[in-house]
């Protein structure tokens, strides 16, 4: 006699076929479909227990999408964090080593990704304050950058 699978499973497994999810992104995916707790619980659990859920590789390609998007080291364990992910900074600097990149090397692409903008003799401290914001959106100190900055502008 075959019996009834549960749909939460089978939905869970239907989207880890196609990539994988950290634990509280699966969970939060059958949620929005609505199956109930009991259901989420058990399919969680045998996708764990199958080793199905995949959350360490997930979590270094996380990281690796974050460096490649100019994300500081500190932005990406924030937004890790926000998907119930806590990796160490280490972990973090290992991946920045395996695609052999420096938050450095970060630092000076939004710099040169912020003049190379075709202008007329840009206004320096204009130029400056936009390439402050950009490092400070991507979780970068300008203290970090500013010499590396100042040696930019300066041959302007």
């Amino acid at each position: 006699m075959m019996t009834k699978k549960n749909p939460a499973y089978l939905y869970a497994i239907k989207l880890l076929a196609g990539q994988d999810y950290s634990h509280w992104k699966l969970q939060k995916k059958l949620r929005q479909k609505s199956y109930n707790d009991e259901d989420i619980q058990a399919a969680l659990k045998e996708v764990i227990e199958k080793k199905y859920l995949k959350e360490e590789i997930y979590l270094k390609n996380l990281i690796k999408k974050l460096i490649l998007k100019n994300n500081s080291p500190e932005l990406i364990k924030r937004k890790c964090e926000q998907e119930k992910l806590y990796p160490e900074l280490n972990d973090i600097l290992e991946v920045y080593q395996q695609i052999e990149m420096t938050p450095q090397d970060q630092i000076a692409k939004i710099i040169d990704k912020k003049l190379s903008y075709p202008q007329n003799r840009p206004d320096i401290n204009k130029k400056k304050g936009q390439i402050m914001r950009a490092l400070q959106a991507r979780g970068f100190s300008p203290y970090q950058a500013n010499d590396l900055i100042n040696s930019e502008l300066k041959d302007l």
